[in-house]
């Protein structure tokens, strides 16, 4: 593989060098946005923006609209089975549908934040940075998190100061000095005009999902892993 292409492409990773996606499968809790058609735009507008103005678009991939959440607590990813990335209730070598099913039970007895806040903060390279609306929600979201790291044996290294994002699309080639430098200016202007277009976003329903690619993050049901990859398969 090419040193031109970021750590996302390449085997065991989420993409291909030609900018699909590979199999990258994993479970996590997120907001899906799905149901939040003003934010979408806003979203879609971001992606639109870097397209038509940025002369070296072509070196990132922008995510589809059945993949925009953001995540509340990062849990584990099948090709990060190292220890620092893994819970430690579980051997490193636990399929994953075993590991999908762990979760499932040991979350149950949660209760899931719904209905809070998040305060529209910048772009920064390909995620848009959000945070708390006020110190009630942060710590609401703070207690949530450490809860479910203690039922699910999952610390991640930042998990004290993990930082709340939307992604919208992934770097998937290296940008010169000079690209960089004219990024960081287009999202410098890009930020205050999307903090005036969405100051604010109103979460709605928090969930255990899973997934197979950066693409569709689905609540998990018992049989959402099989229907997932059947249609990874056939896609």
């Amino acid at each position: 593989m090419s040193n031109n292409y970021t750590i996302v492409v390449g085997e065991r990773k989420k993409f291909n060098e030609d900018g699909s996606f590979r199999s990258f499968p994993g479970n996590t809790i997120v907001c899906n946005l799905a149901d939040q058609p003003k934010v979408l735009d806003e979203i879609v507008w971001i992606q639109q923006e870097h397209s038509s103005k940025l002369p070296f678009a072509h070196k990132f991939t922008w995510n589809p609209l059945e993949s925009f959440h953001m995540t509340v607590f990062e849990l584990l990813c099948h090709y990060n089975r190292l220890t620092p990335y893994w819970s430690s209730l579980l051997d490193l070598e636990t399929p994953l549908e075993e590991v999908d099913r762990f979760f499932a039970k040991a979350l149950e007895s949660l209760e899931f934040p719904e209905r809070f806040t998040m305060k529209v903060e910048r772009i920064y390279k390909t995620t848009i940075i959000v945070s708390p609306y006020d110190q009630a929600t942060h710590q609401r979201l703070n207690h949530f998190r450490d809860l479910v790291s203690r039922v699910t044996g999952v610390r991640f290294p930042n998990h004290d100061r993990y930082g709340y994002h939307i992604s919208f699309g992934y770097q998937q080639i290296q940008l010169t000095p000079e690209e960089e430098v004219q990024l960081k200016q287009f999202h410098h202007n890009l930020s205050g005009l999307l903090v005036e277009r969405l100051n604010v976003i109103e979460m709605g329903k928090t969930d255990y999902t899973i997934f197979e690619d950066m693409t569709k993050f689905v609540a998990y049901t018992e049989h959402a892993r099989a229907l997932l990859q059947r249609e990874k398969q056939s896609g």
